[in-house]
């Protein structure tokens, strides 16, 4: 069975890419590009939301992007 992360983008960078240091948070910025080439963005998007992941860029999105995306989708859940 062929995992997502096998196709992911960023399993040729740095983690320190997509976990930056606050100090170095243009790092963030870079993965994000990234991720808007990703043949699995989505799928890694909805890995993050699934297991709240709150730290790093998944899916193309900061944590307070999925933070406030998460908020939305309970709210039409409702």
């Amino acid at each position: 069975m062929n995992n997502w992360r096998d196709d992911a983008s960023c399993a040729e960078s740095s983690p320190d890419v997509f976990f930056p240091d606050p100090i170095r948070q243009p790092m963030a910025f870079k993965a994000v590009q990234i991720c808007k080439t990703c043949t699995v963005r989505l799928e890694c998007l909805d890995y993050a939301l699934r297991n709240d992941e709150r730290y790093g860029i998944w899916g193309g999105m900061f944590p307070s992007e999925r933070a406030a995306l998460k908020k939305q989708l309970r709210k039409k859940d409702k």
